[in-house]
């Protein structure tokens, strides 16, 4: 897959940044640009402002995420 979802129940907001795999925020993907997740879902799509996750599919990245109130379960491509 090239695209990167989460499971989580949120009752708060979720949001995420897609880094590098030593934890440098990849530009585009930072947390700013980030679409804010609510509710609960086991297919939230991490969505970023005019980016695409394809090209980091088989990278190795690491997920900087940041929430109020959620629950997380599992996060995957697909």
């Amino acid at each position: 897959g090239n695209r990167l979802y989460v499971d989580a129940k949120v009752d708060g907001w979720f949001r995420a940044e897609l880094c590098d795999p030593f934890g440098v925020p990849i530009a585009g993907f930072t947390k700013g640009k980030s679409s804010v997740i609510s509710g609960n879902r086991v297919d939230h799509e991490l969505i970023w402002e005019g980016m695409s996750t394809q090209h980091y599919t088989y990278n190795a990245v690491s997920l900087r995420l940041e929430y109020e109130h959620a629950e997380l379960y599992n996060i995957h491509w697909r």
